[in-house]
């Protein structure tokens, strides 16, 4: 990704631009050294003013903070339980006979 200062960074959602919830405020750090804006267009994110400094400290103001920390944590619970409850669905239809994947699209006809 190229940008430069006063330039702002679109993103549909905050776990598109971070992979993980320790790296967000890294990012947000990063950002605010480029003198760049940041737009989440989606989630929990997007209705959020994360470029919120300190006048004095130039930190992120520790309101900011704090709910990106939870906004994020409450993120990577909800992607953990849905991975769990894929996983646990998967075996179940396994147990019954069913094979997953995609059923075939032409059904093989039987030789005479």
């Amino acid at each position: 990704m190229y940008a430069r200062p006063g330039d702002t960074v679109h993103v549909s959602e905050m776990f598109r631009l971070v992979g993980g919830t320790g790296r967000i405020l890294d990012v947000l750090d990063v950002l605010h050294q480029g003198r760049l804006a940041l737009r989440i267009h989606d989630g929990a994110f997007s209705a959020m003013d994360l470029t919120a400094r300190h006048p004095r400290t130039g930190e992120l103001l520790s309101t900011v903070k704090f709910m990106v920390q939870t906004l994020a944590a409450a993120g990577e619970l909800q992607r953990d339980l849905q991975r769990e409850l894929t996983y646990d669905g998967l075996r179940a239809a396994e147990a019954k006979g069913n094979k997953g994947g995609r059923r075939p699209y032409v059904k093989p006809h039987a030789r005479p």
